[in-house]
């Protein structure tokens, strides 16, 4: 299973979470403990990387369900740039 996205839907409209939908986030943090980091920060979740993750967990994830995890992801880089940038030294 591939899902293609266009530029559009790799910046999605936020979206809000509702009870029960720990899951995303427990797959998030999932996928997340595995991306590498670069000079620039955190480099973003790439869908293939979604559905691999997916695949080896064997659940299949809705298009909508796989945007929802790469708008936390959204999300969770802005915060750890904000975070990185009030803490960085001043020089």
């Amino acid at each position: 299973m591939h899902i293609a996205f266009d530029e559009a839907e790799l910046n999605p409209e936020p979206v809000e979470l509702e009870e029960g939908d720990e899951y995303y986030l427990d797959l998030f943090q999932s996928i997340s403990a595995l991306r590498l980091s670069s000079t620039g920060g955190l480099n973003p979740i790439q869908p293939d990387q979604i559905t691999a993750w997916a695949n080896l967990l064997g659940s299949s994830l809705t298009r909508s369900e796989a945007r929802l995890i790469l708008d936390i992801d959204v999300r969770f880089r802005a915060a750890v740039n904000r975070e990185y940038e009030r803490n960085r030294p001043k020089t």
